[in-house]
């Protein structure tokens, strides 16, 4: 097979992360990585990396199911709204619970 080089660039600490699981399977680095290159370009994240994992039947599916929970929320009268939340000084006020 017609190996092509690559080069990738890592911080340290996943450089030593990546040295312990190579050593921990008994691999090269260089084998740990093009393994794990091989697993991507068989899923359809490389093909599409937006890809949903479910089928279109799967999702449509799933967007009625929401759609009928949304009209029961509104139905009951039940209202969201952002002017119900908490300003985000108050949210992150971590004095208000001590």
């Amino acid at each position: 097979m017609d190996m092509k080089n690559i080069t990738v660039s890592v911080d340290e600490k996943t450089y030593q992360a990546l040295q312990q699981e190579a050593s921990r399977k008994g691999l090269a680095i260089s084998e740990l990585v093009c393994n794990s290159l091989r697993q991507l370009a068989k899923g359809t994240q490389m093909e599409n990396p937006i890809a949903s994992p479910v089928s279109t039947e799967e999702f449509e599916r799933l967007r009625r199911l929401q759609d009928e929970v949304v009209a029961k929320i509104q139905a009951s009268g039940v209202r969201f709204s952002a002017a119900d939340r908490l300003p985000r000084d108050e949210l992150y006020n971590r004095d208000a619970f001590r």
